[in-house]
């Protein structure tokens, strides 16, 4: 890895054929054609997007079957690689990567990528009801947030009462 070029990573739970994870490998092959280092940081290497992956992107396994057991690894992760930047994509893996970084002590810079309306998906399933409540919470600790959607942004801003100035949306 070159030391002048910028490293991403990129921590997903797994690479499952959901529209957040295709959105992900989308941005990878973009970096690596712009000649960007990346890692791809997984609790579980698994998913059908895997084939998908150009070859220079580094899959890094935490060997974590539960989203917090990735916690302490991600953030050992990041103490040891430091990555310039971490971007995370879906609601519990954003929250985990902001711990991780808090934990780790690096300068790594952390960027949210939302896809959902946290304020439905939290009523869909029980599981999920502490999605605003978490993301009020540490969606501040962020130095970033893309959004997918101007709604999706606004709701973003409703639900963590972050100006709409800090979310973009693509």
């Amino acid at each position: 890895m070159s030391n002048n070029t910028p490293h991403i990573a990129i921590y997903l739970r797994v690479l499952y054929g959901g529209g957040a994870e295709r959105v992900m490998v989308n941005l990878m092959q973009g970096f690596v054609q712009q000649g960007l280092n990346v890692d791809l940081v997984m609790n579980t290497v698994d998913g059908p997007y895997m084939k998908q992956l150009p070859p220079e992107v580094r899959i890094v396994g935490l060997k974590a079957s539960r989203m917090l057991e990735g916690l302490p690894k991600l953030a050992g992760y990041l103490r040891q690689e430091k990555p310039t930047v971490l971007l995370s994509a879906l609601h519990y893996n954003n929250e985990i990567a902001l711990w991780a970084k808090r934990l780790s002590g690096t300068s790594t810079r952390v960027f949210l990528s939302e896809h959902n309306t946290l304020s439905i998906h939290s009523q869909n399933r029980r599981t999920d009801r502490l999605a605003p409540i978490l993301s009020r919470l540490f969606y501040p600790w962020a130095d970033g947030i893309v959004a997918v959607s101007r709604g999706v942004a606004k709701d973003v801003a409703n639900v963590t009462n972050l100006p709409e100035q800090r979310i973009r949306t693509i």
